[in-house]
């Protein structure tokens, strides 16, 4: 193999100048993928917070329920006095 002085050493320079181009854009890539990564894992936290205001309104809901409930336990519908049934 011989040397071909100019066009070997341009070669090789620009050779070495792609490779380092190309590694510099998959250090940009790999972060972006990471900062990605890195919020898609918060999104579960933030569904929790949506669950946890859910779960807080079901009971709201429920105690409001039972609350009505105990209220007009004894005191027949409007329906059963119309039609004279006994629930």
């Amino acid at each position: 193999m011989y040397f071909n002085g100019g066009v070997d050493m341009y070669y090789f320079q620009f050779s070495y100048e792609y490779v380092k181009a190309r590694h510099e854009e998959l250090l940009k890539e790999a972060e972006t993928e990471r900062l990605i990564r890195k919020n898609q894992v918060k999104s579960p936290r933030s569904f929790n917070g949506f669950r946890f205001i859910l779960s807080h309104l079901g009971k709201i809901m429920v105690n409001l329920g039972t609350s009505l409930q105990k209220r007009y336990e004894g005191a027949p519908c409007a329906q059963c006095t119309q039609s004279g049934c006994k629930n």
